[in-house]
Parts: structure tokens; sequence; C-alpha cells
């Protein structure tokens, strides 16, 4: 199981993602007998009002039932949460956490670089949060960086492969 984490901006890296599994599933999955599942809040998390937050119910529902835990970021860093900054580095910490307590999931993440096409699309607070967020990775280890989706599909196709067949 694959684990999901990105901010709003991140649809078409998403989609991207399971494209990439499913090519891996029927490519060296077969061979390698395993196949990839991904888990994401809007096709794995059942809607429910309790008395939390949403980021604690999304918490809550995934829990540690992944593998690996693939993080990307665009241009936005998210929505605040009690626990973090935004919903992404909450759940990257908690994968992070379980990393280093149990190192029972690989912990992947990826920036782009690409230049926004419209000036509009910046938001200079957001900008530095991610500065600041990869400063933060910076110091834990080595993140990937992709520029626009097109490179993002290869990147994440080769990390996992490559990770596979380590395996």
């Amino acid at each position: 199981n694959i684990f999901i984490a990105s901010p709003s901006d991140t649809i078409e890296e998403r989609q991207i993602c399971e494209k990439v599994f499913s090519e891996i599933n029927h490519g060296i999955g077969n061979i390698y007998s395993f196949r990839i599942e991904s888990l994401k809040w809007e096709n794995d998390v059942r809607p429910t009002i309790k008395n939390t937050d949403g980021q604690s119910i999304i918490n809550e529902q995934i829990g540690n039932s992944y593998d690996i835990f693939i993080g990307i970021m665009n241009k936005k860093f998210g929505s605040k949460t009690t626990k973090a900054g935004s919903g992404t580095e909450e759940e990257f910490n908690n994968a992070f956490d379980r990393y280093l307590a149990n190192k029972d999931v690989e912990v992947i993440f990826y920036f782009n670089e690409e230049p926004p096409k419209l000036m509009s699309e910046l938001n200079l607070d957001e900008l530095v949060k991610i500065k600041e967020f990869r400063k933060k990775l910076t110091n834990l280890g080595i993140y990937g960086t992709y520029n626009g989706v097109f490179d993002f599909e290869e990147k994440l196709r080769k990390s996992l492969t490559k990770y596979f067949i380590e395996q």
C-alpha cells in the first residue's frame, strides 16, 4: 500500500501516481508477485462527523496501513492543522516518526520546481512555508524534485521500479 499525501494543487500528480502504480502492477508486479494499492484521503476515508478535526479523521482511518509514503508539493503548502503547518506536513511527520520508530515504511517526497504559468498562482506566504519545509527535509535526508508533471511521472516510475527491484 502506498499513501499519497499532497496539497490540493497536485491533482495531476496524484492521477499520475495511479497510472504509474497500474503500469508497475502489470509489469514487474506480475513478475515478482506483488500489487500496489494506493491510499488517498479522497478514496479511502469515509465521511464521518466527530468532535475532532478533519485531519485527525484522515489519520485515524488511514493509520499505518501503508508500506510507502509519497509526499508531493507544488506551489501550495496546504491547510494548517492542529499539529502541523498543513495536512501534508502532518502526514509526513506521522510517516517519518513511524520510520524512526520501526523502519517499516519507505518515505519519499517530491517538490515541483517548474515555474508557475501565471504570476497569480504565486502566494509568497505559501512559498515561504514550502521553503522552510524543504529545509526541514534537507536536514533529514534526501527529497526529490521534478520539473512539471511529465518529469514527475518519469521520476516516480524510475524510483518505484528501482525500489521494488531492490526489495
